[in-house]
C-alpha cells in the first residue's frame, strides 16, 4: 500500500520498519514519513553521480588533479584576484574604548609570555588613543622583555611625554637609562668590535 500526499507517492512502508511500539505514546519506534522516500532515492543516486564526476575527472587529455591551465597570451596583462583584493590600510580615529580594548588583549597576551603579541595589541592601542599612556608603557615593558631595547626606550619616551610626573615616571626614567647604557654597550655593525680597535 502506498501513501499519498500531495501528489507525491512514497513507496509502502517495510514490514520490517513496522514496530509494535509505533503509534504508542511514549514509544521510540521508528516511524514512516512521507519524505523518506526522498531520502532514500536520493540515496540511490548518489554512487551514480560520484562515478560520473570520477569518469569526467579521467577523461583522457584533461588536465589531471594539481595541474594548472597555461594562462592565454591575450590575457597575460590580467591580475590575479590575489592582487586586486589587497588589504586595505587601518584608518584610526580617536576610540578610547577601543585602545582600553586593546590594551586587555594585550595584558592577555603579556600574562601567556607572548610578549610579540602584547606589543602588537599595545601599538593597536596608541593608534586608537595617542594620548594613552598606560599603552605606551606597557609597549615599553613587552619591547623591554623582547629584547628590543631602542624600541623600548622610544616608547618609554612618549609615556614620559605624556606622563611626566606619573606614579610610574621614576620606574620608567631607570629603565631608559638601563636601556641606554646596553645600547651604548653594544657594537656597531661596521666595526671589528675588538679590545684593540681604535675609536
Amino acid at each position: 500500500m502506498a501513501l499519498r500526499s500531495k501528489g507525491f507517492t512514497a513507496p509502502a512502508r517495510p514490514a520490517a520498519a513496522r514496530s509494535s511500539l509505533d503509534g504508542k505514546a511514549g514509544g521510540w519506534g521508528w516511524a514512516w514519513q512521507p519524505w523518506t522516500g526522498y531520502i532514500l532515492s536520493a540515496m540511490g543516486a548518489l554512487p551514480v553521480l560520484v562515478l560520473g564526476v570520477a569518469a569526467a575527472l579521467a577523461e583522457p587529455g584533461a588536465e589531471g588533479p594539481g595541474t594548472f591551465a597555461e594562462r592565454p597570451e591575450e590575457n597575460l596583462e590580467l591580475v590575479d584576484e590575489d592582487e586586486q583584493f589587497a588589504p586595505k590600510q587601518q584608518t584610526y580615529a580617536f576610540n578610547p574604548v577601543q585602545a582600553r580594548n586593546e590594551l586587555k588583549v594585550g595584558n592577555y597576551y603579556a600574562k601567556k609570555g607572548s610578549y610579540r603579541a602584547a606589543a602588537g595589541r599595545y601599538l593597536e592601542a596608541t593608534r586608537w588613543d595617542p594620548n594613552f599612556g598606560e599603552a605606551y608603557w606597557r609597549l615599553g615593558l613587552a619591547r623591554e622583555r623582547q629584547g628590543s631595547a631602542a624600541e623600548a626606550i622610544e616608547a618609554y619616551t612618549r609615556f614620559l611625554a605624556i606622563e611626566p610626573s606619573g606614579r610610574k615616571a621614576r620606574s620608567v626614567r631607570r629603565s631608559i637609562e638601563a636601556l641606554s647604557k646596553t645600547i651604548e654597550r653594544l657594537p656597531l655593525a661596521g666595526e671589528g668590535g675588538g679590545a684593540d680597535a681604535s675609536p
